[in-house]
């Protein structure tokens, strides 16, 4: 069974070449390398705020039809927020956090909640910490 002396290495003399393992091989030896974790590093959620920002939290994402662009619309166009202000927007299944500049937050507020959005009524307050 095993392979011949005049063998090429990684070579089986009753069936050829021996087929490299492939990056999502979960099984047999990894090369001492310790694996690494599939996922992401999880980050701090304050984490990318700049400085006079503030997080807002809004009740829709994803699963609503939610894209990053009705975000920037509905922000820009109904809340009166500079585009070019608007900081990171993090889009997640249920909901939405869109950084703003902190001057802005109370009027945002004020013209998003109550408004609809595909059907179901916005609501946007300043987000936990």
């Amino acid at each position: 069974d095993a392979a011949p002396a005049d063998a090429p290495a990684g070579e089986d003399a009753n069936t050829g070449p021996t087929p490299a393992p492939r990056a999502d091989d979960r099984s047999g030896d990894h090369g001492g390398a310790p694996r690494r974790s599939r996922s992401r590093p999880r980050r701090e959620e304050d984490e990318g705020d700049e400085e006079g920002m503030e997080r807002l939290y809004v009740n829709i994402g994803r699963r609503d039809g939610a894209r990053v662009g009705d975000l920037l619309r509905l922000f820009s166009e109904v809340a009166g927020v500079e585009r070019d202000d608007i900081g990171r927007i993090r889009l997640r299944d249920k909901h939405s956090f869109v950084s703003i500049p902190e001057e802005d937050v109370d009027e945002a507020c004020e013209a998003l909640s109550g408004e609809e959005f595909e059907g179901r009524e916005l609501k946007v307050e300043p987000a936990r910490r």
